[in-house]
């Protein structure tokens, strides 16, 4: 049953979406299940108030490999 939906509505990913000073912007990860996001989403949030994380999913019908996406912005610790 996965497999026809995957074929037809595409493979579901996870994304996390940082509201920063109200500029939304994309993590420069995704993960294929909505656990790991979550938990990645906490470990960024961690002692840091000035933005908001937000998990969302998207799909797509090519797979697609989670991998970090070079020269993103970094929200690490100062």
């Amino acid at each position: 049953m996965k497999k026809i939906i995957d074929k037809a509505l595409g493979h579901k990913y996870y994304a996390i979406v940082v509201d920063y000073m109200g500029y939304d912007s994309l993590s420069a990860e995704i993960f294929t299940s909505k656990g790991a996001a979550e938990k990645h989403a906490k470990e960024m949030q961690e002692g840091r108030n000035q933005y908001k994380l937000h998990v969302i999913s998207f799909r797509s019908r090519s797979p697609l490999l989670p991998e970090v996406i070079k020269y993103h912005v970094s929200y690490a610790k100062d």
